[in-house]
């Protein structure tokens, strides 16, 4: 991964000593996420020259963090990161707001004592980067997407008020993000850097962040954490953040050894766990460790129970486990009805042909009694559907799975998912099922997504739905590239 970041600037603060007020607790966690991520980001899996990475701790009021990031801010040309760890908390109006060492918690005072979120956004918009880069580590972090709350916005400036944006978050508006007590990372931190420092085992020599979240949401939803959130613009979610350490021919020298974050795997293992682009990374450890304020949020400091708590998050090394069950539609396949939808193995999956939406549901039988159901339409009380469904039999018991989807371009503004298994073709049961939200952006192309069980053994079912609540219906035509359950 060869780039120059010669002009990037990496802004890294964090807030573990909270003086000023005794409702709000001190994070520990704050400073070793901090530290882990300057050594992240400075080792050969990143690249970042050390004297373009900026540590910011305990800064105390909103308006010195504010003219010190905006001094940083002018300085990057190619790349910014800034990465903040500390508490966040909820204004009387829903806006998050950042911690500082001053903050007092009540929610009335939280705009004069914290740095709103939204004040952050204004700073980012004078960087002359291309590319936005958010993460969110925190209480409310789902508060930081502005999209969430603007989503019909005809104007992308008021759904995302900073151009090139990526989001991602470590909770829903209205969840708790989790850390230690110790001063080990927060467990959406460390999630990040277990994912790099081991890799992603199939993925390409360079990791998109957008590619490690979905390696990082499937760790989390395993380890009985938060579920993460992410949204964002075309390019930003490109942008290559990492080598792939799955990949590497030859582990990082010892000057940056590939073991220094799964040494310390740490808190969350053990818990069950270029181009020129702006990339800001927030990740926000919004978490109290006594009984919460009203608006503010909470420490749950408790690590999860797991009946394995020494080690279930994916070591350091990239042996690749065996599949429990795994399908590559192509080969083996044959078409009932329709020639046209057969994946052939030697076409390229952009190059298949699109099927208008008919209402019929011819299918196709695979090796491994996979059946596949072409997209088809429906009518929902609300709005039109186009739905496509994979039902997998004989599926044996699996912790969780990874598809890659092909969809093909539409208009549509967003797709909806769910995994679960059933016990007839028509019938699931949602207390092991999945649900999630395929990306806005570049609505075509492969799509990698996960889920998390257990799920029994039986029948799996797949079902892919566009969830646009007006328009007129058009074909939708989406392929099941692989599946791999472990």
């Amino acid at each position: 991964m060869d780039r120059d970041l010669s002009r990037s600037r990496a802004i890294l603060i964090g807030n573990a000593r909270y003086s000023e007020h005794p409702r709000i607790p001190d994070l520990p966690a704050a400073r070793g996420s901090v530290t882990a991520m300057a050594e992240l980001l400075t080792s050969e899996l990143c690249g970042w020259p050390a004297e373009r990475v900026t540590t910011l701790v305990d800064v105390a009021a909103p308006h010195e963090l504010a003219r010190r990031v905006l001094a940083e801010v002018r300085e990057a040309q190619d790349v910014l990161l800034v990465y903040y760890v500390g508490h966040g908390m909820r204004t009387l109006d829903g806006q998050l707001a950042l911690a500082l060492g001053d903050t007092d918690p009540h929610p009335e005072a939280l705009p004069h004592t914290a740095m709103l979120y939204d004040n952050l956004t204004k700073i980012m918009r004078g960087c002359r980067a291309a590319t936005k880069l958010v993460i969110l580590d925190c209480c409310h972090a789902e508060l930081g997407n502005r999209a969430n709350y603007v989503f019909q916005s005809a104007d992308i400036a008021e759904v995302y008020p900073v151009d090139g944006l990526y989001y991602i978050g470590a909770s829903a508006r209205d969840k708790k993000a989790k850390a230690p007590l110790t001063g080990e990372p927060t467990y959406f931190t460390q999630a990040l850097l277990d994912v790099v420092h081991a890799g992603i085992p199939r993925l390409p020599a360079t990791l998109r962040l957008d590619q490690i979240f979905l390696e990082m949401r499937g760790r989390l939803l395993r380890a009985s954490l938060p579920e993460p959130v992410e949204a964002g613009t075309r390019g930003a979610r490109q942008y290559p953040f990492a080598r792939n350490a799955a990949g590497l021919e030859e582990p990082p020298s010892a000057d940056h050894p590939k073991e220094t974050a799964g040494a310390r795997l740490s808190a969350f293992t053990r818990a069950k766990v270029a181009v020129p682009s702006l990339v800001v990374v927030l990740a926000l450890a919004a978490v109290l460790a006594t009984r919460p304020w009203t608006g503010g949020s909470t420490h749950l400091s408790t690590p999860p129970s797991s009946p394995t708590a020494t080690h279930t998050g994916v070591p350091a090394t990239t042996t690749t486990p065996k599949p429990a069950y795994q399908q590559t539609v192509g080969t083996g396949c044959t078409h009932t009805v329709d020639a046209a939808f057969e994946p052939q193995p030697d076409v390229p999956y952009t190059a298949w042909a699109t099927v208008p939406a008919t209402g019929t549901v011819p299918t196709t039988t695979c090796a491994n009694n996979l059946l596949y159901t072409e997209p088809t339409t429906k009518t929902a009380p609300d709005r039109w559907m186009n739905y496509a469904q994979w039902i997998f039999s004989d599926v044996p018991t699996h912790e969780a799975c990874t598809f890659d989807i092909y969809i093909a371009p539409s208009t549509y503004s967003q797709y909806d998912a769910k995994y679960f298994w059933a016990t007839n073709e028509k019938s699931g049961n949602d207390d092991v099922g999945n649900s999630f939200k395929l990306p806005q952006a570049e609505l075509h192309g492969i799509w990698r997504t996960q889920t998390a069980g257990p799920f029994p053994t039986g029948k799996a079912v797949l079902n892919l739905v566009d969830s646009r609540t007006s328009g007129s219906r058009e074909p939708m035509t989406a392929s099941l590239v692989t599946l791999t359950c472990n």
